[in-house]
């Protein structure tokens, strides 16, 4: 992953489609800072539910923490070789950050998570459990052969 500028220049497009959707929040919320927490906190509780009954506990954790870890600043990461632990809770992450801050580490985070994820299983099956969970996000993809390959029924 060296070499890329941010977070949102994955290799993989549908990544930033279905980040941008679970992490969306309206425009005029009173507090976009928080509701960009709470979306990544419920996200991740959703993802977790689901993810554990085909990856198990400490296989849904291991990706988890690979993504924190990927996501990580430099000077994070400096810090855990120093022995200094980081916990991977999100509001941890971004407890010091202002909202444009907290938003490019929560969507850095889940970023790295899918693109962790689709390296394991590959994109239409990310994508497939993705639409399980939020049917919603199949309208936000853009690339019609993918929406094909999500709907059972297509001919």
């Amino acid at each position: 992953m060296a070499g890329r500028t941010s977070p949102e220049d994955g290799d993989h497009p549908v990544v930033q489609q279905v980040v941008r959707g679970l992490l969306a929040i309206p425009p005029d919320h009173a507090d976009p800072r928080e509701a960009a927490i709470v979306a990544a906190e419920t996200a991740y509780g959703q993802l977790r539910a689901r993810l554990v009954m085909s990856l198990g506990e400490l296989g849904f954790d291991a990706l988890w923490a690979r993504a924190i870890r990927l996501a990580m600043t430099p000077t994070a990461v400096a810090a855990m070789r120093q022995g200094r632990p980081l916990d991977p809770a999100l509001r941890t992450l971004v407890h010091d950050r202002d909202t444009d801050a907290t938003t490019r580490v929560l969507h850095g985070v889940f970023t790295r998570f899918f693109e962790v994820f689709v390296t394991f299983i590959g994109e239409p099956l990310m994508v497939g459990i993705i639409t399980q969970l939020w049917p919603a996000l199949t309208e936000r993809i853009s690339d019609p052969m993918q929406r094909k390959e999500l709907d059972h029924d297509a001919i």
